[in-house]
This record gives structure tokens, sequence and C-alpha cells, in this order.
């Protein structure tokens, strides 16, 4: 398949500098918008790079699948690659460039250097891949330094990610403004992700269920219901059989610190983040929802 792009294509660091040095100033909005993907893109990464658009008056999109974040080497090796369709959606989507490192581009002579994280990333998908975020952050500072970008944009699916990735900009003073989107989902509702690809017709349509469980926890906080192990006893309910919960947690928003009396009712004046990873057919599910803080009104 030869699809046309659009975009330009850039392999090497020093391809991105003399992109950045062809470039000029058209408005008042910050030069350079990046949207970090790896890749298999879907309508999710498109209304991430859409965003950037908004924000900036050009946009690289990064295509890479960093092994450093994965612990698991079968799913590294499983994680769905199509750089060719892929170069083509980013192109649609009003990519200017995009940027297609190999690992020896990222991590040269064998790099030693890694960014470390603190408390955000011990709890959630932290405690339960090991060494994850140690590598999002080693490969967001090295992309960030490379594309020399003032403006990237996440999706809030990674809720996570997001969290650790604004206090790192903020931490080590680096000049990106971060800006997050709402979690993309599919028709049914299922939190859209590259690893959707790998589930059977059956189960995709099945794991829905997964945000239809955490709903039904928000209608219940809606409602006046400020039991957290009630609201957590509602969801395991209501999950779909085919779910094997890894992790389902509830959280204080900002912090990601974890709210472990749930037997005694929660402030309800206090938002709440449920946080949930599933197995559907041995592929790793991700989402979330915030109960927002009730109010009198909130309750009617």
């Amino acid at each position: 398949m030869n699809i046309k792009s659009n975009a330009v294509l850039l392999y090497q660091a020093q391809d991105l500098k003399s992109w950045r040095e062809s470039l000029s100033c058209k408005d008042a909005r910050p030069l350079i918008g990046f949207v970090p993907t790896m890749g298999f893109l879907h309508e999710g990464h498109l209304s991430l790079i859409k965003e950037a658009k908004r924000h900036a008056q050009y946009v690289i999109v990064s295509i890479f699948v960093n092994p450093s974040q994965f612990n698991d080497a079968s799913d590294f090796e499983h994680y769905p690659r199509n750089e060719e369709q892929d170069i083509y959606l980013a192109s649609q989507a009003g990519a200017d460039a995009i940027f297609l490192p190999s690992v020896e581009v990222i991590y040269p002579h064998g790099a030693q250097t890694w960014v470390n994280v603190g408390a955000l990333g011990d709890t959630l998908c932290g405690a339960s891949r090991p060494g994850h975020f140690q590598g999002v952050c080693t490969v967001v500072t090295a992309l960030f330094n490379l594309v020399g970008c003032q403006v990237a944009v996440f999706g809030e699916k990674d809720y996570q990610q997001l969290a650790i990735i604004r206090r790192m900009t903020q931490d080590l003073h680096l000049p990106v403004k971060i800006i997050g989107l709402a979690t993309f989902r599919e028709a049914n509702g299922l939190a859209m992700s590259s690893r959707n690809a790998r589930l059977s017709p059956q189960a995709r349509q099945e794991a829905s269920g997964i945000y239809s469980a955490l709903q039904e926890a928000q209608n219940l906080w809606r409602q006046g219901q400020t039991s957290l192990l009630y609201l957590e006893q509602r969801i395991k309910e209501a999950l779909p059989t085919c779910a094997t919960i890894d992790y389902l947690s509830f959280c204080e928003p900002h912090s990601l610190q974890l709210l472990e009396r749930l037997e005694q009712a929660h402030d309800p004046s206090q938002p709440v983040l449920i946080a949930i990873a599933c197995f559907v057919e041995k592929v790793r599910l991700i989402d979330n929802l915030i109960l927002a803080p009730l109010t009198s009104n909130s309750q009617k």
C-alpha cells in the first residue's frame, strides 16, 4: 500500500532541527504543538492532533513504540503497529510533521540516564507495572528536547500518566504547556485504545461494560451514596464476566493518594477518582471516571 502524506516525515534528530529552522511564525500562538504516540492511531489520537492544532501554529506527531515502558516483553512484541496507515491518518488530521525515530535515535549509545518518578507513580499502573512510568517520563523528556515544542497534548484515559507528566514538566522546569483532553470513546462507551484491536469482536463489545460499571457508580454517587466500599462492590458486580480486575482503586484526583478507608462515608464535597485496569482476553485495558463534589443541587 502506497499512501501519500502531506506531512513532512522526519527520522533523525538533525531532521527535526532542520524542520524547526524552516518554520515561519504565522500568528501569536505557540510555534510547535506536539502529540507523542506509540502508533496504531485511532480517533482518540486524531482528536489530540486536532486539539494541538488549536493551540499551536505547527503540529508534530511522534510514532515510537517505547521499549522502556513495557515490563512484559511479550506485550511489547504484540503491540499493534501499522506505520503506513498512521502516517496517512496523522496527516489527514492536520499533522505538519511526523517523527518516526528508531530506538537508537531516542536512546543513543546505550543510554543510561533515566527520569525517576515520585509518589505519583507508586499506585495504580505504577504498582502493577514496575518501571513503566520511569520509561514513560524518560522517553517524553527525550522527545520534548528533540522536538522543541511549547505545547503537548495527552489524553485523560491515561489519567495517571497525564498527572505524572504535568508534575514532571513542573519539577524539571520544562518549557512545555501540558494539555489534557477528555477520553475519546467508541460508540458503545469503551475507551479508545490501540490495544482494542487485539480483542475479538465479541470481547470488544462486552468490554464496554467496564465503563458502564463506572457510570453506575457515578449515578449512585449523584443520588447521595458516599460509601466507597458500596460503590466498589457495585462496580465489581456490574463488570462484564470477561473482565479480570488488575486493580480497582479510589483516589484523590490530584495526589493520586489511595482512599483506603472505604468503609467510611466519603466527604461528598471532595471529588474522587475511580481508576480501573482489567484484563480482557489477556489484553490490559484501563479507564477512569471522576466523581464530582456533591452539592444540594447535584443530588436533585
